[in-house]
């Protein structure tokens, strides 16, 4: 029996860290600023309202900041053997067999897979982890379209060329 390689697609990569880092790194001084002024000037009314805005303005940077954490920790899509298993930004698992899964190649403008599950639409872009295995599994199971709906059959580029009918 052959063992099958699951490959995964994931936003773990540096470039999708920088965002949360940058609005943490700006969010986290203002909230201790504004703590700082809240507790330690209580008795003037300036310095509480000071405080109050330097506050809410780092609790409402770091909110900003909790989803792109929160994706770069979980976001990702496997391609199994038997379907594709999509992990929400929250941790949340989908799994979608074969036959109910389509991708769009976006190649020449944004360089994206965008996969069509149940409704939805998925978007993973070229700076994701595993990116260029997924296209290449995606191509070799047939599942992978252009933009204008067709099936990709050749490659470009020197990649290989694969016969769509053999694989339907």
């Amino acid at each position: 029996m052959e063992q099958y390689e699951t490959i995964t697609c994931s936003e773990r990569s540096p470039a999708r860290l920088v965002p949360a880092i940058i609005l943490a790194c700006i969010g986290i001084p203002h909230f201790l600023l504004g703590a700082s002024f809240l507790v330690f000037g209580a008795g003037d009314e300036d310095m509480t309202v000071i405080g109050g805005v330097f506050a809410l303005s780092g609790t409402v940077l770091l909110a900003i900041a909790l989803p792109f954490f929160a994706g770069w920790l979980n976001r990702k899509v496997e391609a199994t053997q038997d379907g594709i298993v999509i992990t929400s930004r929250f941790g949340r698992t989908t799994f979608v067999p074969w036959g109910q899964v389509s991708v769009t190649d976006h190649v020449s403008d944004s360089r994206r897979l965008e996969f069509h599950v149940q409704g939805r639409s998925v978007s993973f872009s070229a700076g994701c982890k595993g990116y260029d295995d997924m296209r290449s599994c995606l191509r070799g199971r047939g599942v992978l379209l252009d933009k204008s709906g067709r099936r990709k059959s050749v490659r470009t580029s020197g990649d290989e060329v694969i016969d769509v009918k053999r694989l339907v």
